[in-house]
């Protein structure tokens, strides 16, 4: 299922024209019982492209389809974004972390304490988790496109 929130894309652009890179990184735990490699890889795919319809821009995507390291909270696969820069830039490519930030609908599931006291209401934490352990910025959607 896939639904494109109309001011995305136009957030993702303003970031583009700022120079970054726009990257998805999204766990698909459903593989292979519920849904295939292929099928994950086809909905990420339709998500950008429906961002490139509205003027965005994403310029990377991964999926975690296997319970490891590469599966948020794990770095897995802003690891890998890492190599593939390298292998596309040269050895001294780098992902900076001083200006790289996460935005992600997983920050504080039930149990966790959300930074304004409140309890967490989300089915997980991952992506909060993820740029924690990679060492990046977190932000909630609703914070980073001016929602709450």
């Amino acid at each position: 299922d896939v639904i494109l929130l109309h001011w995305v894309s136009s957030k993702l652009a303003e970031l583009v024209r700022a120079g970054y890179l726009i990257a998805i990184v999204s766990n698909q735990a459903g593989i292979p019982r519920h849904v295939s490699i292929e099928d994950a890889d086809r909905a990420i795919a339709y998500a950008v492209e429906l961002i490139r319809k509205e003027g965005g821009e994403v310029h990377y995507y991964d999926f975690a389809e296997h319970n490891n390291n590469d599966r948020k909270p794990g770095s897995g696969m802003a690891l890998r974004l890492k190599q593939k820069l390298r292998e596309a830039f040269g050895d001294k490519a780098t992902i900076a972390k001083d200006q790289s930030f996460m935005i992600g609908d997983s920050a504080y599931k039930p149990g966790d304490a959300r930074p304004d006291g409140k309890p967490g209401t989300h089915f997980s934490n991952a992506d909060r988790l993820f740029a924690n352990h990679y060492g990046i910025p977190f932000q909630e959607p609703a914070d980073f496109f001016g929602l709450r």
